[in-house]
């Protein structure tokens, strides 16, 4: 009988694995907004909070990738655009292990001094992955004028003083989600 059902009414994965991908991208953001406000405030991150996360993100790592093998198994027809899941795939986790860097191994982690005019960039990156999570959920195509430019915001941020680690790994992530954000923009190739 349930084979009968699944022939009648299949439950392809591909809005599932979509899903998946978004709620990734939700645990990645939650994670760079924690460590990026840690930075912008000089304070030291709480390490039951930093665990949480960085669990939480692992997890929606797995599940998506997990969600998405199985939308890839299925008829083509059915499946999750294979190339655009794996440009998103593989960008994420660069950007994750440039958080990672940032979280853990910056140079004077526990001295840090307060970093203000890292909160612009930080609300533009955040504005960013809530965009690319929405698309991704959503199936869409962004364009790629209707994102924040980070690249300004990141030149912005460079002028300031601010530790030069610091800065290079900033870079990493501004480079990360801007790959990211080009996985679901319309004019991808």
């Amino acid at each position: 009988f349930g084979l009968i059902v699944f022939a009648l009414w299949p439950t392809w994965s591909e809005a599932s694995a979509r899903q998946s991908l978004s709620d990734m991208l939700a645990a990645q953001r939650a994670y760079l907004a924690a460590v990026l406000g840690w930075y912008a405030a000089g304070t030291q991150p709480p390490d039951q909070d930093l665990a949480r996360l960085t669990r939480e993100l692992r997890l929606a790592r797995m599940n998506a990738d997990a969600t998405v093998a199985r939308s890839l198994s299925e008829p083509s027809d059915r499946q999750i655009d294979r190339a655009r899941a794996e440009r998103a795939r593989a960008a994420q986790r660069r950007l994750v292990r440039a958080t990672y860097v940032l979280a853990f191994d910056v140079p004077d982690r526990d001295q840090r001094a307060p970093a203000p005019g890292l909160s612009s960039l930080a609300s533009s990156l955040d504005a960013l992955l809530a965009r690319v999570g929405s698309a991704t959920a959503d199936g869409d195509r962004l364009h790629t004028d209707s994102l924040p430019n980070l690249r300004s915001s990141y030149d912005e941020l460079s002028a300031a003083h601010i530790n030069p680690d610091l800065l290079a790994e900033i870079d990493e992530v501004v480079d990360a989600a801007n790959s990211l954000a080009s996985a679901v923009t319309d004019d991808d190739a």
